[in-house]
C-alpha cells in the first residue's frame, strides 16, 4: 500500500500486515491507532473488499525455524540467556500485532454477523498495545546490544491461528 492513501483501519491491516519491516508495522500500528482515536478513520470503505495475506510480512533475513528448534532460553541467569528471553518476548509480541490486524481482516465481511464497529475499534488498541509491547522488548534487545532477528525464530503462533 506504499504510496496510496490510507482511509481506514482496514486499509491500515493490508498494509501492516504486508509490511516486512517491524519498525514499519508498529509505525503503521501507532499511526492508525492514533488516527481512529481523533476519529479520522472510518472501519472501512464502502464497497471496497479487504483480505489478509497468507502469511504476514516478515524481515527476510530472519532465520524461521519450526518450534523445536529455536534453541534453549535459560532462565536469564546469563546475559546471552536473559537476550534469547527478551528475543522471545519481542517475538511473541511481534506476532501479537499480526494476529490483531488478522482477526480485523479475517472479519470484516462476515456477513452473518453485523459486527459493530467498537468490535473493530477494541481490536485495534489490541495491536497497538502489542506494537507498544514490542518496541519496548526490541529496545532493551539492543540496550543489552542485540536486536530482534538476530536469534532463531518460529512462526507456531501464526501456524496456531491458521489451524483455528
Amino acid at each position: 500500500m506504499e504510496g496510496k492513501a490510507l482511509k481506514s483501519v482496514l486499509d491500515f491491516a493490508v498494509a501492516a500486515m504486508n509490511e516486512c519491516t517491524m519498525k514499519g508495522k508498529v509505525d503503521l500500528t501507532l499511526k492508525a491507532y492514533k488516527l481512529w482515536k481523533e476519529g479520522k478513520l472510518s472501519v472501512r470503505e464502502k464497497g471496497k473488499s479487504y483480505k489478509a495475506p497468507q502469511k504476514p510480512g516478515r524481515p527476510k533475513h530472519f532465520n524461521v525455524v519450526p518450534p523445536s528448534k529455536t534453541g534453549k532460553r535459560g532462565k536469564g541467569g546469563s546475559l546471552s540467556s536473559r537476550i534469547a528471553l527478551i528475543h522471545s518476548f519481542a517475538h511473541i509480541e511481534s506476532y501479537a500485532i499480526d494476529l490483531s490486524w488478522d482477526i480485523m481482516l479475517r472479519f470484516n465481511d462476515d456477513t452473518s454477523v453485523n459486527l459493530p464497529d467498537s468490535f473493530f475499534g477494541d481490536w485495534l488498541k489490541v495491536a497497538w498495545d502489542e506494537a507498544r509491547h514490542y518496541s519496548m522488548w526490541a529496545e532493551r534487545l539492543v540496550e543489552l546490544g542485540s536486536e530482534y532477528g538476530k536469534l532463531p525464530v518460529h512462526d507456531g503462533l501464526w501456524q496456531s491461528a491458521l489451524e483455528s
